[in-house]
């Protein structure tokens, strides 16, 4: 598996490809950064996510948001393995924090993947 290593795309003249673990997790957050209808050739990847962070905190809403993620890994990325028990999602004031627990397809072996997003 290849990826651009996305934001930082260029370096020392040269675009940068990242490879195996680092581009599942480069993957990780581009998928999760992306707007669902965002990508003109494909409108189906990325999440809801910011659609639903400013809807009430409550359980169901943290199960919405937690299968809208798994959904997209699922389907956007078949590198990796996550279970939806291992998506965990906590909201401090206008923080949400989202760690994923993850193990690489072809290895048993288990990474995690955090990401903050910041309310507006």
């Amino acid at each position: 598996m290849k990826s651009f290593n996305w934001p930082d795309i260029f370096k020392g003249g040269r675009v940068e490809i990242l490879s195996d673990k680092d581009a599942a997790k480069n993957n990780l957050k581009l998928l999760l950064g992306a707007e669902k209808t965002g990508l003109f050739g494909d409108p189906g990847f990325g999440t809801l996510l910011k659609r639903y962070l400013y809807e009430q905190n409550s359980t169901v809403m943290r199960d919405l948001v937690r299968e809208e993620i798994y959904d997209s890994i699922r389907r956007y990325a078949p590198q990796i393995r996550v279970d939806r028990s291992n998506i965990i999602i906590t909201k401090e004031k206008s923080i949400v924090y989202i760690d994923i627990r993850y193990t690489y397809i072809n290895e048993t072996i288990s990474d995690m993947f955090s990401i903050q997003i910041l309310l507006d």
